[in-house]
């Protein structure tokens, strides 16, 4: 089911294009053995983006489908930040204006389809932004009492902690994304 609009405190906001942020964070960059990437961006270099489709998206408690063309499913806890009015050519200093909410949330990734595409020099797309790839967390108004710079996050499946991250140890900051 696709989602219609994201609930942010008593407003509702309709999703428009989602963009993510690959190889953001120096571990999972080591972890993935992605030696080539750089760890401190230079002056006027970019984050690796990538978008998913708005059927990407999925509700809190909602049943996730795996899809058939794909065998090893990874999941990545992610911050999720929700703009409103609009995203491009913000000044940075301006970024956390358009910041209506917050939430964590999952990308999940086909890790066998991902590496074939690698290895051919293909897009991400097939093993990235399929439909159930982006489950949310609950979307918490933004607010200045909310410090977007050190927010720690873990991920647990069945009880058993998998990943741990802060958005401190980010490469590129949510206002420089």
């Amino acid at each position: 089911m696709t989602i219609k609009s994201i609930a942010v405190g008593e407003r509702r906001i309709k999703p428009g294009r989602i963009f993510c942020i690959g190889k953001n964070y120096a571990e999972h960059i080591l972890e993935l053995g992605d030696a080539g990437t750089t760890l401190q961006p230079k002056t006027g270099e970019h984050p690796v983006v990538f978008m998913k489709p708005v059927t990407s998206i999925v509700s809190l408690g909602e049943l996730i489908h795996a899809p058939m063309h794909g065998n090893v499913l990874h999941y990545e806890a992610e911050v999720v930040i929700l703009l409103s009015g609009g995203g491009k050519n913000i000044l940075m200093d301006k970024a956390l204006s358009h910041v209506a909410g917050m939430t964590l949330g999952l990308d999940l990734t086909l890790r066998d389809v991902q590496s074939e595409m690698k290895k051919r020099g293909h897009p991400w797309e097939l093993s990235k932004s399929f439909d159930q790839s982006s489950p949310l967390g609950t979307m918490r108004s933004y607010d200045d009492s909310f410090d977007l710079f050190n927010i720690p996050f873990t991920c647990f499946v069945n009880g058993e902690k998998r990943q741990e991250g802060n958005t401190k140890d980010m490469i590129f900051s949510i206002p420089q994304i």
